[in-house]
């Protein structure tokens, strides 16, 4: 079992969609460079 994980702060202003696409892109980017990442998006 492997697990990728993502944390991502929320910009003033910015919308729920987009801080979800930013965790999306940033847990896509975890899981293609390997196993057992996590990535912080700010």
């Amino acid at each position: 079992m492997t697990v990728s994980a993502v944390a991502c702060l929320a910009v003033a202003g910015e919308s729920l969609d987009d801080i979800l696409k930013r965790a999306n892109v940033a847990l896509y980017e975890a899981k293609a460079e390997g196993r057992n990442l996590a990535r912080i998006s700010v």
